[in-house]
């Protein structure tokens, strides 16, 4: 999609009152560098990739500012601030798996995406696109796949997550 979130992608969200979500940028410093896609998954309803390129996508900021829908990421914090700097989007509700793993385990040799699928739900992604050029007119079917990859297993990662944290006396 192209500017901003299909109406019908936002009502499936409030409905089922999750969405898992991702970006990708120019670069990792969010003073300077651009939103390129963001990704979203509504367990049950499918996944979109959005290319943001009005100055304000209303419907993804209405929906990362509500707080009645739960906002999975992995690596919130870095998806934050590219959309509060960019678009001054004020995210509530926000749940990242990144965080939860360290909560868990905090001496973790790793808390990628890619080892945290493959430790908690046996799944193995490709990440060989994730520098690839996000800019480009139309993107690769490559870059498709990795782009879904990314959003479609949030939700069952963080209940497993979850789960183990309820049992460690972290969760609740």
């Amino acid at each position: 999609y192209q500017a901003d979130l299909p109406t019908a992608f936002c009502e499936a969200a409030r409905r089922v009152g999750t969405v898992a979500c991702d970006i990708e940028t120019s670069g990792l410093d969010w003073r300077h560098d651009r939103i390129a896609i963001c990704q979203l998954y509504v367990p049950g309803h499918g996944a979109v990739i959005l290319r943001p390129i009005r100055s304000r996508p209303d419907r993804l900021i209405a929906l990362m500012e509500d707080g009645a829908v739960r906002k999975l990421h992995h690596h919130a914090m870095f998806d934050l601030r590219f959309l509060a700097h960019k678009w001054r989007c004020d995210a509530a509700n926000v749940a990242c798996t990144k965080i939860g793993s360290k909560l868990l385990d905090r001496d973790a040799s790793s808390h990628s995406l890619t080892h945290l699928l493959r430790r908690f739900l046996g799944v193995e992604i490709d990440k060989h696109e994730q520098k690839s050029d996000w800019f480009r007119a139309t993107l690769s079917p490559e870059q498709i796949q990795y782009a879904i990859s990314d959003v479609i297993y949030l939700p069952r990662l963080m209940d497993a997550l979850l789960a183990q944290l309820t049992e460690a006396g972290l969760g609740g």
